[in-house]
């Protein structure tokens, strides 16, 4: 008999946010493990009829439970509300539940009736409800494990929490990715030039945007080709005049390996200050972007922003090229030195997929997480589940 396990999210499913990417990603890993997985995140009305499993690229087949939410400040206290009925009936109709996920308020709640949870946290939260269930979670005795992203992260809640925390469970697991259906699907990338930067990602401030525009002036001969953001952010003026600049909209991520395919190299110019989705909080201290894991996965050379967090999994000359994220012309010098060696691109290329496919698959991180868990993990194992589905 399969264990159940609930995953409780305030996600939007479908949406380009990077964390139903992330929550998708983990829910088809966790099957994997032999696991029932039920999904339970939010929906925006017009996408109600979409694929999901074919919009993210998902192999297995889980069950999802959505409630409408909308996509503004406040949503996601709202959704977490609306949720909590769907949760208690799950709650009871089993003892044999693990609720594991990212929603706090919906885990404290459950922690609170006596259900044992896990909690997975990508930030540290502010003042707020979010906050105080938090800490309630915390000093409650029903977390069973918490899991960090970043060890940055789990170094910032130790400030916060003290000694409440150091007697919980704790595992860091960084964001991870699934290996490439292929590396020769591509897309056809526009200009003609004979060396080309990709960047895949969202156009959220201290992104990076800006500093590709900038590098991108300085090299004519280089194309830079730019997939994501809206509509509204790539029809800004001050986008579209550079000749060796392309944009390509946004690609669902059961696409974006091609767009990663045509590359000659990936940018990852994360700056000093990182928003996520409605600038809703800053990241850059403690972040594991699922990019990060997904360029890995590629098998071309990364070139990134010097941010201490991602020296975790990064490091400069073995399997990538840092630069500090403010200044263009180390950009410009990494991608000439690229450009011209191909010996250190094949090197460095090499060394990070090696590094994801020993460490940072979703498989992987699973494990990370449920090793120690002899209830939870209950001796399954990736291969024996790999490709078969929860449902029937």
């Amino acid at each position: 008999m399969l264990k159940k396990l609930v995953y409780c999210s305030t996600a939007i499913i479908p949406s380009a946010q990077a964390n139903s990417i992330q929550i998708m990603r983990m829910c088809n890993a966790l099957c994997r493990f032999g696991f029932d997985v039920t999904l339970v995140a939010g929906v925006m009305p017009r996408y109600r009829n979409v694929n999901v499993f074919e919009y993210y690229g998902i192999e297995n087949r889980f069950s999802i439970l959505r409630k409408v939410s909308g996509c503004h400040r406040g949503s996601t206290f709202l959704l977490s509300l609306r949720n909590y009925p769907t949760l208690k009936r799950l709650a009871k109709s089993s003892d044999d539940v693990l609720f594991y996920g990212r929603d706090v308020l919906a885990l404290y709640a459950l922690a609170r009736s006596g259900r044992q949870v896990m909690y997975e946290t990508h930030d540290v939260a502010g003042k707020g409800p979010r906050s105080w269930a938090e800490r309630k979670l915390i000093e409650g005795q029903n977390l069973r494990k918490i899991v960090f992203i970043s060890n940055e992260l789990k170094r910032a809640y130790l400030e916060k929490y003290d000694t409440v925390l150091a007697e919980k469970e704790m595992v860091v697991a960084p964001d991870a990715a699934d290996e490439q259906p292929n590396f020769s699907e591509a897309f056809d990338l526009k200009g003609g030039a004979a060396f080309n930067a990709c960047y895949i990602g969202g156009f959220h401030r201290g992104r990076g945007i800006e500093l590709i525009l900038e590098v991108a002036g300085r090299m004519p001969q280089v194309g830079f080709h730019l997939f994501g953001g809206t509509a509204d952010q790539v029809r800004q003026p001050d986008r579209r005049h550079l000749p060796n600049v392309h944009f390509y909209g946004y690609v669902e991520p059961a696409q974006t390996y091609k767009a990663r395919n045509a590359a000659d190299v990936l940018l990852m110019p994360y700056q000093k200050e990182v928003m996520v989705s409605l600038n809703a909080s800053e990241t850059a201290r403690w972040m594991s972007p699922v990019k990060l894991f997904e360029y890995m996965s590629s098998r071309k050379p990364i070139i990134s922003s010097n941010h201490k967090v991602l020296r975790e999994v990064l490091e400069h000359g073995r399997n990538c090229q840092l630069c500090e994220p403010d200044d263009a012309g180390q950009w410009v010098q990494a991608i000439t030195r690229l450009r011209e060696d191909q010996q250190l691109c094949r090197g460095i290329s090499e060394a990070a997929y090696r590094d994801f496919i020993d460490n940072y698959t979703w498989n992987k991180r699973v494990e990370r997480i449920l090793s120690e868990d002899r209830m939870t993990l209950n001796k399954h194992s990736a291969g024996a589940y790999l490709g078969r589905a929860c449902l029937p």
